[in-house]
């Protein structure tokens, strides 16, 4: 005769096993016990599980039992969350658990099971929108998603190292990967926010990085850098050996290591300025120039809105001055019609005796606004376009210069100037205009045009059609020239001081066909002489000049 002993119940192992590490969060406990056994199906945290209890660091997970009591083995599912990135205890408490025998009575476990196991986290794939230059900076929840961490397992996990793919470890969290000039420059935070420098001078790609979390799990990051222009900065404080981007600006225009000499820039793209600077730059086609001193934000002026994590910084509001020597401190680009510049909210300053201020053949379309031109030097040089609608300047001013003081040959649409115009010094004309269009409407308040060389003050030549000239508190000076020479065209006066009565013209036949041109205020002078009458000479064709007040008004201003 045989007898069984009947053996209380008792654990045999565990999956994942005691002492096991890196266990993913999702995996699902498996306890294998000696025989078929009695047990609480209750979810815990609520109501609470009297026959198992985890504690993941000291604080009570989340689970619920899957297998029906009785059973072997029991599966238990912890919530993913509340185990990742933590050591948990498993325990079995053996007053709950109770064999499942038919022929005695039912006897419980007779200690207590405990099991160690230590749970990583997960990463999943990310992917995220730049814009071209703009620094991405993404918290770790909410905008385009959220950081890294917004769709992984983290738990009390966390990011542990980042890469370039496929590296995805090398880069401690919370510090700076710089992946070189193609691939922009990543910091990866341990709690998945982050802060993204894209490459500069390229647009319409992508770069990919690579992240680790706690466990080992690891994850790409996708950057889209979008396909559009892009805006270069150039900040005269910025520190050196910077590559045009919001996080690394220029801090040159030209020279050694400036916009000019390294930036790969493209047609369309927007050229930001702070502070003081040197010119000597040709523009490229449909190029635009915004400066510190603009009142219109530079999303708007560039066309550029940024993506949900990036912002353009705010203006200074203090216009940059651009300077140069002996050369032309900004040209623009001489692709014909087809091409438009804006610039706005900066001031060119002292090119030299030699140089110009703002030079342009053949440039299509301009439009300028909040723009100032001072200094010595020619002003301004234009031929062969025309300003684009609302264009106006703050104020022109030089007082020294081997050529004009302005020249514009050819050139049409609306230029409204709201500061004054002062011109004196120059070897040639003072202000030339040449061949305007019809398009023409020039509006100027206060202005004062000295030449004491010889030639013309003010020249006003060949127009085509009817252009609008308005000039008011005009004082010209020409001791040893011509105040005014126009021909072809016709003169409308407001206002203007006289002496004696005179005829609405300048030069002969068809002449108010040729101009609207109107002066308000106007004092013309010679020498000491102000306030006096005015002679026209006749010149070749249909040209007049007004010379020596002495001579008797006749067919003059």
């Amino acid at each position: 005769m045989s007898f069984n002993v009947d053996a209380a119940p008792s654990v045999l192992t565990t999956t994942p096993a005691n002492g096991a590490t890196n266990v993913p969060p999702t995996s699902a406990i498996s306890i294998d016990f000696s025989e078929s056994v009695s047990f609480s199906t209750l979810a815990q945290p609520a109501p609470g599980n009297p026959s198992f209890d985890l504690i993941c660091d000291g604080l009570p997970a989340g689970f619920t039992v899957t297998s029906v009591s009785p059973n072997d083995p029991v599966v238990l599912n912890p919530s993913d969350i509340e185990v990742a990135g933590r050591s948990c205890v498993l325990t079995v408490v053996a007053a709950q658990i109770a064999d499942n025998d038919a022929i005695d009575p039912p006897n419980n476990m007779a200690a207590n099971f405990t099991a160690t196991i230590g749970f990583g986290a997960i990463a999943n794939d990310d992917a995220y929108t730049v814009t071209p230059h703009l620094t991405l900076n993404i918290p770790t929840t909410g905008v385009q998603g959220g950081g890294t961490a917004a769709n992984d397992i983290l738990g009390a996990g966390a990011v542990t190292g980042f890469g370039f793919a496929p590296a995805c470890t090398g880069t401690t969290a919370g510090a700076q990967l710089d992946a070189g000039a193609a691939n922009g420059r990543l910091t990866l935070n341990a709690n998945g926010s982050f802060a993204y420098e894209p490459p500069a001078g390229l647009n319409a790609l992508t770069r990919t990085f690579c992240y680790t979390v706690t466990g080992g799990d690891t994850a790409d990051i996708v950057f889209t850098v979008q396909n559009q222009a892009r805006v270069w900065f150039v900040d005269a404080a910025a520190a050196a050996s910077g590559v045009g981007t919001q996080a690394r600006p220029f801090n040159a225009l030209t020279g050694a290591g400036s916009f000019n000499a390294v930036a790969a820039d493209g047609d369309g793209d927007t050229i930001y300025l702070e502070g003081a600077q040197t010119g000597g730059l040709t523009l490229r086609s449909g190029q635009r120039v915004i400066g510190g001193g603009s009142t219109l934000n530079i999303a708007t002026f560039s066309g550029v809105a940024p993506v949900a994590g990036s912002a353009f910084p705010a203006l200074s509001g203090s216009a940059p001055v651009i300077t140069c020597s002996g050369v032309t401190c900004l040209t623009l680009n001489s692709s014909g019609a087809a091409n438009t510049h804006s610039l706005r909210g900066f001031t060119i300053g002292d090119s030299g005796a030699a140089g110009t201020d703002l030079a342009g053949t053949n440039f299509g379309t301009l439009a300028v606004s909040e723009l100032r031109l001072n200094g010595n030097g020619r002003a301004l040089n234009l031929e062969n376009g025309s300003f684009g609608p609302g264009s106006g300047m703050l104020g022109i001013s030089t007082t020294a210069s081997n050529n004009e003081g302005v020249r514009l040959e050819a050139t049409g649409g609306p230029l409204l100037l709201g500061g004054p115009v002062s011109i004196s010094g120059t070897t040639g004309i003072g202000w030339s205009m040449n061949n305007i269009a019809a398009s023409t409407t020039l509006a100027v308040t206060g202005f004062n045009v000295t030449k004491t060389s010889a030639g013309a003050a003010v020249s006003i030549t060949n127009a085509t059609g009817l252009p609008t000239i308005s000039l008011s508190n005009v004082t010209l000076s020409a001791s040893n020239g011509s105040a005014l020479v126009c021909s072809r065209g016709h003169i409308r006066r407001q206002h203007a001081h006289r002496h004696r009565r005179q005829r609405d013209r300048c030069g002969q036949r068809g002449l108010r066909r040729r101009y609207d041109l109107q002066f308000g205020h106007l004092h013309q002078h010679r020498g000491r002489r102000r306030h006096q009458p005015r002679q026209c000479h006749r010149l070749a064709g249909d040209e007049r000049r007004v010379d020596h007040p002495e001579r008797r008004q006749r067919d003059c201003l």
